[in-house]
């Protein structure tokens, strides 16, 4: 760190402030209370909230109390970046509480899944290579040197030498394994549906499948899995664990929560099934999985919203399904824009949660912020403070300029802090054009 210098070139003094201390996590509702109830109780539990009911805070709170009674708990997130920010607010939570042991408490299905698979391969009297799960740049690498032009008759060389024909091929390698089907089952599906380019993708998905499982020609090679198949490697080995003579009990937690379950897949409701179920010493893990079937945003990669129904009876769980009844953030004209909006919605299974009720008046809470006061007469900006507006926009440009002007006018008006602002756009290139505009109309941006 280079510090700072006086008028005279001598060096000042750099004092490091110690870092805050982490908010405490609010106290639940009488819903939350019910959930937290049952699950003191050991019961197997699918809970549905609409966006805003605390069920993220919840799924803390059932994290640490769990590690405050001694128990071996577990959260899971559906992708790298929830689980990497709840990690963080986990280890500041746990630290606060002085809970925990220092062990990653937060982790992804896959990555959970990987541990299991690498303590089954490794600690045994006879080891095995510990796996290789597959990132986006390996899986793209390895399918290269497996794609050839002459296997895809039909297409132009230059297309099935692409990246996004070998893009299109790991989703739909991925789809495949998560869904159970076979190199098999996908070529006659091909023919059923009249997909002819499913034909050579089942060649490419017997190979791909083949090279995560042991067999006696390969048993010292190492094993390399991608993301959707190491959840089932896991059950396996899960299954398999006394036969094999491992040295270490299976890492199962006494505490399993999930967070936004519904971008969880298939391949993870078949993992926690197999935790859920008592092994040869009757130990099994007790099942929490919160989500809201409203809000998926990862169908495109897999998510499955329907395994929140399905975990109170097909996917092996049995859970318990409890709903949380109180949004306990925004004002009541966003949360009538919500309720319209859900109403549009197809229902997956169930639309319990979508009577949620706001949970006490926002001006109690704006009048504790800085600059949450009452709006402004004449101000910029000044028609979004304390509800909804509606532009329709002439063209892009104009559309970037309203936006600049209210945010502008936000921070001045108001004093709200830049990186308290957002704007959500519909696509990654989408954003890149809005960000252009907005800095050049003097709005910083953090990140795109």
């Amino acid at each position: 760190m280079i510090g700072a210098l006086h008028d005279d070139g001598a060096p000042a003094r750099v004092r490091l402030l110690p870092a805050p201390a982490p908010a405490p996590l609010p106290a639940p509702d009488a819903s939350g209370r019910a959930v937290l109830e049952r699950a003191a109780a050991g019961a197997d539990l699918v809970v549905l909230g609409a966006a805003g009911t605390g069920k993220t805070c919840l799924a803390l709170r059932l994290l640490c109390d769990a590690l405050a009674l001694g128990r071996d708990a577990l959260l899971l997130a559906p992708t790298r970046t929830r689980a990497d920010s709840l990690r963080r607010r986990a280890a500041r939570l746990m630290r606060a509480r002085g809970v925990g042991d220092g062990a990653v408490r937060v982790r992804t299905p896959a990555g959970y899944a990987f541990t299991v698979l690498t303590t089954f391969l490794t600690r045994r009297r006879d080891p095995l290579p510990a796996p290789v799960l597959l990132a986006g740049a390996e899986e793209d690498a390895a399918l290269a040197h497996l794609v050839g032009v002459e296997q895809w008759p039909g297409l132009p060389p230059e297309a099935v030498a692409s990246r996004a024909f070998r893009t299109e091929l790991r989703s739909l390698l991925a789809r495949a394994g998560e869904l159970k089907v076979d190199a098999d089952r996908l070529a006659a599906l091909g023919r059923e549906l009249r997909v002819p380019l499913w034909g050579p993708a089942s060649a490419l998905l017997r190979t791909w499948d083949a090279q995560g499982r042991p067999t006696a020609e390969r048993r010292p090679e190492t094993r390399k899995l991608d993301t959707a198949r190491i959840q089932d490697r896991a059950v396996e080995a899960l299954e398999e664990w006394d036969a094999q003579d491992v040295l270490e009990a299976p890492p199962v937690p006494d505490l399993v929560v999930v967070d936004d379950y519904q971008d969880c897949t298939a391949a993870t409701a078949r993992l926690l099934s197999a935790l859920a179920r008592p092994d040869a010493r009757g130990r099994r893990a007790q099942v929490v999985v919160l989500g809201d079937p409203d809000i998926a945003v990862e169908t495109f990669r897999g998510g499955s919203p329907s395994l929140l129904i399905e975990a109170e009876d097909r996917s092996g769980l049995a859970a318990e399904r409890l709903t949380l009844r109180s949004v306990h953030r925004g004002s009541p004209a966003l949360h009538a824009v919500w309720r319209d909006q859900a109403g549009r919605v197809p229902v997956t299974g169930t639309a319990s949660h979508r009577g949620a009720l706001l949970g006490e008046p926002p001006d109690a809470a704006r009048a504790e912020q800085p600059g949450g006061g009452g709006s402004v007469e004449g101000s910029e900006g000044s028609e979004s403070a304390e509800g909804v507006g509606v532009l329709v926009a002439s063209s892009p440009s104009q559309e970037a300029a309203h936006v600049a002007r209210m945010l502008r006018g936000e921070h001045v008006h108001r004093s709200t802090p830049w990186d308290a602002m957002a704007v959500v756009v519909r696509s990654a290139v989408r954003a890149q054009a809005v960000a252009r505009e907005l800095r050049r109309r003097g709005v910083p941006l953090a990140a795109t």
